[in-house]
C-alpha cells in the first residue's frame, strides 16, 4: 500500500479540530514555578507547545508504523523538543481559524491514527511528560547534536531512527489500538 504524504500544517489543523473549544491547544502561557516559590510565564504558548509535540510524537509513531514519515515538513531540534517552524510562527493564526473535518489531503486511515495518538497523549501525558517524550527521540538527539556542531539540525529519519522507534513505541501503539 502506498501511503500519501500530507503536509503539517493539514495535521495541524485537524488537531485543533478535534479541540474546537481550544481547551487542549490553549492561547495561554504555561506557569512554571521555581523551587524558591516565584512563579513566570514560559515563552511559547501551551498550545503551540503541545502542538509541536503532538506533530514530533505523530511523526515518530507513524514512521515506527509505516516506515515512513508522515509528512515531509522538516523537524528542526530546538531546546524543548522537534518544531515545525512554519506551524509554530503561524500557531495564532492557526488558533484563530475554525476548523472543519473536510480536509481533503488527510485521508481516513491518517485522521483515524492522528485522533488515536491525540486522544492517547492528551488523557496520559502531561506537560512534562511531552517534554520528556519529545527528548527521548533519537532523530531529536542526534539533530541537537548536530546543531551543536554547527551542522543543520533537521530530524532525519534512518534506518537507526526506524529501529528505535520499532523497540519504544510496541506498547505505547498497542495502547492506543493501532497495533494489535
Amino acid at each position: 500500500m502506498t501511503i500519501k504524504k500530507v503536509k503539517a500544517w493539514s495535521v495541524s489543523r485537524y488537531l485543533l479540530f478535534l479541540d474546537p473549544k481550544r481547551e487542549y491547544f490553549s492561547n495561554a502561557k504555561k506557569e512554571i514555578v521555581l523551587s524558591d516559590s516565584r512563579k513566570y510565564y514560559s515563552r511559547p504558548i501551551i498550545g503551540n507547545f503541545r502542538l509541536n509535540k503532538m506533530l514530533q510524537i505523530i511523526q515518530a509513531l507513524y514512521y515506527a508504523c509505516h516506515k515512513t514519515t508522515l509528512f515531509n515538513d522538516k523537524i528542526k531540534a530546538y531546546e524543548h523538543g522537534g518544531i515545525v517552524y512554519f506551524v509554530y510562527k503561524n500557531f495564532r493564526k492557526l488558533w484563530e481559524e475554525e476548523m472543519t473535518d473536510n480536509s481533503k489531503s488527510l485521508t481516513k486511515h491518517h485522521k483515524e491514527f492522528i485522533k488515536k495518538v491525540y486522544s492517547y497523549l492528551k488523557e496520559n501525558y502531561s506537560d512534562n511528560e511531552l517534554w520528556e517524550l519529545a527528548h527521548e527521540d533519537l532523530a531529536w538527539q542526534k539533530a541537537r547534536r548536530r546543531k551543536l556542531q554547527g551542522k543543520e539540525d533537521t530530524f532525519v529519519y534512518d534506518s537507526e531512527v526506524l529501529n528505535y522507534y520499532e523497540k519504544l513505541s510496541g506498547s505505547m501503539l498497542t495502547a492506543m489500538k493501532i497495533r494489535h
